[in-house]
């Protein structure tokens, strides 16, 4: 469900102007979230599993490139 709301908001990115790509960058780490959370299912009602800073930054920094 997670991620099909994802798409859902990743969508009209592709159709708005480029100086709108920065109120979406928070999208941009999503995907990195919602991985680390399906790989500690188990432990889903405990504090959320980190990702690194580098990984962020590094998934943002591709995100604005296709902006």
């Amino acid at each position: 469900h997670a991620r099909r709301r994802l798409a859902e908001a990743e969508a009209p990115r592709a159709s708005l102007p480029k100086a709108l790509a920065p109120a979406y960058a928070g999208l941009a780490a999503a995907p990195l979230w919602l991985k680390a959370i399906e790989r500690h299912l188990a432990r889903a009602f405990e504090a959320p599993p980190e990702v690194a800073a580098w990984r962020r930054q590094w998934a943002l920094w591709r995100w604005m490139r296709r902006a």
